[in-house]
């Protein structure tokens, strides 16, 4: 006699049904029920209806996790301290995620240290003691120990910038392609250089691999001769890195920085050295921080909209924090701002 088959098994109520119903996003249901009071009487009236009718109630696990988060996101950068101060980019972050975090009622704890061992310290303690609930990530590098610490103590992450191949977490960065780099080059090319250089940042970090590998591209497509230089981003040694191509009896006509402290420092080498810019070396930085425009000449840069990258990595760590799926966002692109550091090279070096 053939065996009855089995009645099939009604399919489980989410909290994403609830939201559909309800005309919210998932996390707007996680908050209700944890409590919030960034959701509006109305809304959550609206969703505990929904709730009820689809008989949906949140697991007791779940509502356990919720009470025992800190409402804090952790940020720690590892670089000199004065480094920090004078830099906006890791400002601009801060700005970023506070647009998004202040609103959901999280904190950042911010931490500035000055090397790996304190750095990863650091991430032992806050994770071991739960004094956070995420982290955002910058400067990557390849086998990175803080993804295992931060994977380990079952937290979440979200990188922003570049990444290695083996980062466990998401990532926001600018548009892939960095079009913003390739456009420099090729209005340099339009401007008749023919021997250019690019001075990256320390070579361990993904986005200086990335950004070499770009401008490295752009310069085969154009034609152009590249000399390539990694440094770290202290002042005395951009100086000296700077000092040595324009040393060169065949000296680039132009150089790019991996952003625009280590450009202005260039300029001001190459000023100290005699040279005017641009009529004699043009200069390119990277970031459009805000004094570049103040700069004198005016400085050339690739403009990153750090703030947005922020906000995109703050809205995804929250979705993740809240067990929700993160939703796609567009990366913002890279853009070439010409200005007074760039012209033509000298008609005897062309």
């Amino acid at each position: 006699m053939p065996k009855k088959p089995e009645p099939s098994r009604p399919r489980r109520v989410t909290i994403r049904d609830v939201a559909e119903r309800a005309g919210v996003s998932p996390s707007a249901v996680s908050h209700t029920f944890n409590g919030r009071a960034d959701i509006g009487a109305v809304t959550r009236e609206r969703i505990l209806a929904a709730a009820r009718d689809l008989n949906w109630r949140p697991a007791a696990a779940a509502l356990a996790l919720a009470a025992a988060r800190t409402q804090t996101i952790g940020y720690l950068v590892n670089r000199d301290p004065v480094r920090v101060r004078s830099d906006p980019f890791f400002v601009d972050i801060l700005a970023g995620m506070q647009s998004v975090l202040a609103p959901a009622h999280y904190n950042v704890l911010a931490r500035i240290v000055s090397s790996r061992d304190e750095e990863l310290e650091a991430y032992r303690n806050l994770t071991q003691r739960r004094q956070v609930d995420g982290f955002v990530l910058v400067d990557h590098q390849d086998s990175d120990p803080r993804y295992a610490i931060i994977r380990d103590a079952g937290l979440p992450a979200v990188a922003v910038g570049r990444t290695p191949a083996e980062c466990p977490f998401p990532a926001v960065a600018s548009a892939p392609d960095e079009p913003g780099l390739r456009e420099a080059v090729t209005v340099l090319a339009g401007l008749g250089h023919r021997r250019i250089a690019y001075i990256g940042g320390p070579a361990e970090f993904a986005y200086s691999q990335f950004r070499l590998q770009r401008v490295e591209n752009a310069a085969d497509e154009a034609g152009l001769e590249l000399l390539l230089r990694s440094c770290s981003f202290a002042q005395p040694e951009v100086a000296r890195v700077t000092r040595e191509l324009l040393g060169l009896a065949a000296r680039p006509t132009a150089i790019l920085f991996s952003n625009d402290w280590m450009a202005i420092w260039g300029m001001a080498e190459a000023q100290d050295a005699g040279l005017n810019v641009p009529d004699d070396l043009s200069v390119v930085g990277h970031d459009d921080a805000p004094f570049a425009a103040l700069a004198r000449p005016a400085l050339a840069s690739v403009q990153e909209d750090v703030v947005q990258l922020a906000d995109l990595a703050a809205r995804t760590l929250l979705s993740l924090i809240a067990g929700d799926e993160p939703e796609p966002a567009e990366p913002p692109p890279t853009v070439f701002l010409a200005r007074d550091s760039v012209a033509g090279p000298p008609a005897r070096l062309r």
